[in-house]
């Protein structure tokens, strides 16, 4: 067609209920006969990915405005989220906050957030949380990205961590949302790996070597 459109390879983005949302799309105006069982591989794991971030700026959005039901609003999220008061008594979690730390669901019964953290994280988790009761947000307060948390086992794990606070009738609320950093530094470093090289050689490709070309060139050069 008018386009010029010589290849095309496509892979469907599904939220987490499985719902299509859209599809992760390559097209070129040249054909790509070589694209690979293992290029393929790579445009679902970007897929993937891209469904990922989608689901949090779901929950991003669904944060700043009137909270639903747990169950509604992260229930059957991949993303583990956790629901809990200014006592640190957890509300509520969902499978994904369970398993990330070896727990299962209705162990929330039994557990506060101080069994979820590492012994030399706790003070400082709980004069942070204190501060923003006094307050009556977390939006003032310097909140650390990432947190060591404990596992069921005994082990600790450094966690990737953002907290958003709410009022529910008169008290204040808080919503944790985890991520296990090395899953997050190896997303990143694929991403940064899959958009700066070729996935046959590993070479930078041409994206990547015109980037360093780019800044290369402005760079200040002393006079000759």
């Amino acid at each position: 067609g008018d386009a010029n459109l010589r290849f095309y390879a496509g892979v469907p983005i599904f939220s987490t209920e499985g719902l299509a949302l859209g599809a992760l799309c390559i097209v070129d105006g040249q054909p790509h006969r070589d694209f690979s069982e293992g290029d393929q591989q790579h445009l679902r794991e970007l897929a993937k990915m891209a469904s990922e971030r989608l689901e949090l700026k779901r929950i991003e959005v669904l944060t700043d405005s009137t909270r639903p039901n747990f169950e509604i609003y992260a229930g059957s999220s991949e993303v583990p989220i956790i629901w809990f008061d200014a006592e640190c008594k957890i509300i509520e979690w969902n499978d994904a906050a369970a398993a990330i730390l070896g727990y299962e669901w209705d162990d929330k019964f039994t557990l506060g957030v101080n069994d979820l953290l590492a012994h030399d994280t706790r003070n400082s988790f709980f004069e942070m949380i204190a501060n923003a009761s006094v307050k009556g947000t977390v939006e003032q307060l310097t909140v650390p990205n990432k947190i060591i948390g404990l596992r069921k086992d005994g082990v600790e794990v450094e966690l990737s961590f953002s907290v958003f606070s709410w009022h529910l009738a008169g008290r204040l609320q808080f919503e944790a949302i985890l991520k296990e950093l090395d899953y997050d530094q190896r997303e990143n470093e694929q991403l940064n790996r899959q958009a700066n090289s070729d996935p046959l050689t590993g070479l930078l490709n041409r994206a990547r070597f015109y980037s360093c070309v780019e800044r290369a060139l402005s760079r200040p050069r002393p006079a000759v």
